[in-house]
């Protein structure tokens, strides 16, 4: 009995660790979805990293903002974040982790 149980959570983290596996490096390796001529993306004061990450899936050119959120938080940059205007070009919006 326990041995079948230990097997089945065994198997289900498995699962869930490769499931979160894949979607980090998808989104680490997907470029942001943006025009061609790029945009410019404007942050406003007092914006959080989930703030941004929210704008940009409204927008389309993020899948999941929270992925964004939490990628900060886990790098330990998400109290980086500043306000102003950015222009935002699709071959510089590339992860190099």
């Amino acid at each position: 009995m326990w041995s079948r149980l230990f097997g089945f959570l065994l198997v289900a983290v498995s699962l869930f660790v490769g499931w979160a596996w894949m979607t980090y490096r998808d989104f680490t390796e997907t470029p942001l979805a943006l025009p061609e001529q790029g945009i410019v993306f404007a942050v406003k004061s007092g914006a959080t990293v989930q703030s941004v990450g929210r704008q940009l899936e409204d927008l389309g050119y993020l899948s999941n903002g929270r992925y964004l959120a939490w990628y900060a938080r886990w790098k330990k940059q998400a109290h980086l974040i500043k306000a102003g205007e950015f222009q935002l070009e699709p071959v510089l919006i590339k992860c190099a982790c």
